[in-house]
């Protein structure tokens, strides 16, 4: 989606307004994972503590431990897509106010 808005076209006005749009998304994307991966680790938390409120047979505990775990490492893979895709339209948009100031460019 990034490189689709940010790549070619004769509309250069289209493409900001595109990429202005698409990055307000991704920021918007990003937060609202940042606040799922928090919760996440929140429910991991109450799991795994020792004041925990369910118990589990060892089976459970290791299976729940290696799902928690393997959870955590695609999170931190998203975490890093999102954030590598929100760069990505901040330095577009950047360009484009230092190249084209007559851009009407918004702040997002």
């Amino acid at each position: 989606m990034t490189s689709r808005t940010l790549d070619g076209g004769d509309d250069h006005h289209g493409r900001v307004r595109a990429a202005e749009a698409f990055a307000s998304h991704a920021d918007r994307t990003r937060g609202d994972f940042i606040v799922f991966r928090k919760a996440f680790v929140s429910l991991e938390q109450s799991f795994r503590g020792s004041k925990s409120p369910f118990t589990f047979n060892a089976h459970i505990r290791e299976s729940l431990n290696a799902s928690f775990t393997e959870q955590k490492e695609l999170c931190e893979v998203t975490s890093h897509l999102f954030d590598n895709i929100v760069s990505r339209y901040d330095r577009f948009l950047n360009l484009v106010s230092h190249l084209h100031p007559h851009s009407k460019r918004c702040n997002i």
